[in-house]
């Protein structure tokens, strides 16, 4: 402490600090408070007034008041010598009331130096400081931060006689307010730059707060999305989805709890129009504000998407290895039977033959050859199937062919018009190329389809097949035209239609019929039949399978029952699909009576102990088989007849099933 009787600790320890009161009056003490006064405005009244036994009792509570205020209080003389200090500047500053009372307090910081000068001057100028936040030391020289208030009081006579100062320690106060502004901006950082989108929405709906990443994996700004309201129509534009989101946060959120989260994935639409898929994350605060992380999951949404196709693929394609597997050991076991049985019979018609020499008797010979022609022509049959799957199974190859026939061809031309002595010999290389490698050429022509059916039908009624007994219909109207070889449109017509014969049991129906629209002219062959199973279909047009194993299965006259078939014609007509370019798609209902493929038909609608009526097997199953025909393909003659053209693009070759609709043989 100094004794000097000027100098700025003098005028600094004259600051007077207060809490929330307002000291408005002034202290009358003796000695060592003259004056306590709250009311100015009554001051001169109780100078008057004021007898000794009241400024006794005055004296009394001024000094309790003061003794056991929670804040430092310092009273000094209008030199700066401290007069009164209390027990709690005691313990705040570490002086006590022996070592501080007449003298001056030498506790002002030398950096608080200037403020506190000015303070003083404000003092003196309006008798009033108040809430000044300044340092002072303790005696230990510990740094403290205090909020300072000080007003003058006056003696009986109006005259300043001192300075009254009330200090409180703010050091722990200033610290938490430290550590709350460095912990909101920290916070305000982690939350700006988080690597998720972060909004603060208030309890009313407003948007109160969105960070950049908010902004950059939306597009929108707090602008754009003022509320709730605006937020919701931006990212859902379609109001049934805004309708389902909207209420969802509703519903849900009434009952949460503060800290409670669940997330939620949405595809929302952002500002550039793109979509996005979001995970949401809410959270409510204890004051009913809600925090809201947005991540965007599109890409591992994405990747998670590829990641179960592919493996759905793997999967299908490690199946379609095991399903080819077993369609190979079925084809080769199929195709073995049906040539196995025509070359057993027709070696028993040799041996017959030879055991009854040059003389056979009549009824024996004419049933061999009738037995020999049948199986003759099965084999035939199959050959034709062959032929026409390798040709148009391999395009590539086949085009080969035709183009060394034509390069042949034109080099007998130059031969000829040069009249060279080789164009013999050219030609007869020419006809031996032909009659290995060339194919029967491509003729297009109009075709009416009721013509096609008609033929088909009449052929088999005239195949000896009057003991089949079904009622077969043909709704095609003359002037369905299509320009195609014909011998393609028979094959195909002609494949479908045996293959519902040989699937419909006597008493059955079949219809034949032929639409057309602006974009494709389309058969559709639809028999009540036996249908196929479901795991049959997807085999369908693999190539030589057919749907009773060989065990079950019994060669027989096409068109009979069940009848079966080397299984290539289905292929084949995929094939022809392929090249051309129509396509060809099939709807199947299992009869649900016999919905297992090892159980059998008999064959007959009215020994089926299942049914009482011919309705009763139209009602339980079928096939329906379509072909479509573009018209921008085949609505015209082409232009000249030539060979085969190469592959169109693929025809699609759908599978689709419906209760109550028809369904093919396998086994064509």
């Amino acid at each position: 402490m100094n004794d000097g009787s000027v100098d700025p600790w003098r005028r600094s320890s004259l600051l007077y600090t207060r809490r929330s009161h307002h000291i408005n009056g002034l202290a009358r003490m003796d000695n060592t408070l003259e004056q306590l006064d709250f009311s100015e405005s009554t001051r001169d009244a109780a100078k008057e007034k004021w007898n000794d036994q009241t400024l006794r009792g005055s004296d009394s509570r001024y000094r309790f008041f003061l003794e056991f205020s929670p804040d430092p209080i310092v009273i000094y003389d209008t030199d700066g010598f401290a007069q009164y200090v209390n027990r709690a500047f005691e313990s705040t500053f570490g002086w006590s009331k022996n070592e501080l009372i007449g003298k001056r307090i030498d506790f002002v910081p030398p950096k608080n130096m200037q403020e506190t000068q000015e303070a003083i001057q404000h003092l003196m100028r309006e008798n009033l400081v108040t809430l000044f936040e300044t340092q002072r030391f303790t005696k230990n020289g510990e740094l403290l931060d205090v909020q300072l208030s000080s007003s003058t009081y006056l003696d009986s006579h109006g005259n300043i006689k001192g300075v009254i100062v009330i200090l409180r320690d703010i050091t722990e106060l200033k610290r938490t307010r430290f550590a709350l502004a460095e912990s909101q901006k920290w916070f305000s950082t982690l939350v700006q730059e988080s690597p998720y989108g972060i909004s603060v929405i208030g309890r009313s709906g407003s948007y109160q707060y969105l960070n950049r990443k908010f902004t950059e994996i939306f597009g929108y700004t707090i602008e754009d999305v003022p509320n709730g309201k605006f937020w919701f129509k931006l990212a859902f534009p379609d109001f049934s989805e805004r309708k389902r989101a909207i209420s969802l946060w509703k519903n849900e959120h009434l009952t949460w709890v503060p800290g409670e989260t669940k997330p939620y994935i949405r595809k929302v639409r952002c500002k550039n129009g793109d979509y996005k898929i979001i995970c949401f994350r809410p959270v409510i605060m204890p004051n009913g504000d809600y925090f809201v992380f947005h991540e965007d999951i599109t890409d591992r949404e994405t990747a998670r998407k590829r990641l179960v196709k592919a493996h759905k693929e793997l999967k299908k394609a490690h199946e379609d290895l095991k399903r080819i597997e077993r369609l190979k050991e079925k084809a080769a076991d199929h195709i073995c039977h049906e040539i196995k049985t025509p070359i057993a019979i027709i070696e028993s018609i040799f041996k017959i033959i030879s055991r009854h020499g040059t003389h056979p008797p009549k009824a024996t010979f004419t049933e061999l050859i009738e037995r020999g022609e049948r199986y003759l022509k099965r084999l035939k049959s199959i050959q034709v199937e062959m032929e026409d799957i390798e040709i148009y199974s391999k395009p590539d190859e086949r085009n080969k062919f035709l183009e060394i026939v034509e390069d042949l061809k034109n080099i007998r031309e130059i031969v000829s018009e040069k009249n060279m002595p080789a164009e013999r010999a050219l030609n007869l290389l020419i006809g031996k190329l032909e009659s290995i490698y060339a194919m029967e050429k491509e003729i297009v022509e109009e075709i009416d389809l009721a013509d096609i059916f008609k033929n088909a039908i009449e052929h088999f009624n005239t195949t000896r097949h009057s003991h089949r007994n079904l009622n077969i219909l043909n709704k095609t109207s003359p002037g369905r035209i299509l320009y195609i070889d014909r011998n393609i449109i028979n094959k195909v017509v002609g494949g479908l239609f045996r293959n519902a014969i040989e699937n419909t049991p006597d008493g059955g129906k079949i219809i034949l019929t032929a639409r057309e629209n602006s974009r494709e002219v389309t058969i559709e062959i639809i028999d009540f039949g036996t249908g196929i199973t479901e795991e049959n279909q997807k085999n369908l047009f693999w190539g030589f399978f057919h749907t009773q194993d060989t065990k079950y299965y019994s060669t027989k006259r096409p068109y009979d029952f069940n009848a079966g078939g080397s299984g290539g014609d289905l292929l084949r007509m995929k094939l022809f699909a392929d090249t051309y370019g129509f396509s060809l798609s099939f709807k199947s209902s299992r009869c649900k009576y016999i919905p297992f493929e090892e159980q059998s038909c008999p064959g007959d609608t009215g020994i089926c102990r299942h049914i009482t009526s011919r309705q009763d097997c139209m009602d339980s199953g079928g096939s329906q088989f379509i072909v479509a025909f573009p018209k921008e393909k085949f609505s015209a003659k082409a232009p000249a007849p030539g060979y085969l053209p190469s592959p169109r693009k693929a025809a699609t070759i759908s599978n689709s099933r419906s209760p109550g609709s028809a369904s093919d043989p396998p086994h064509g």
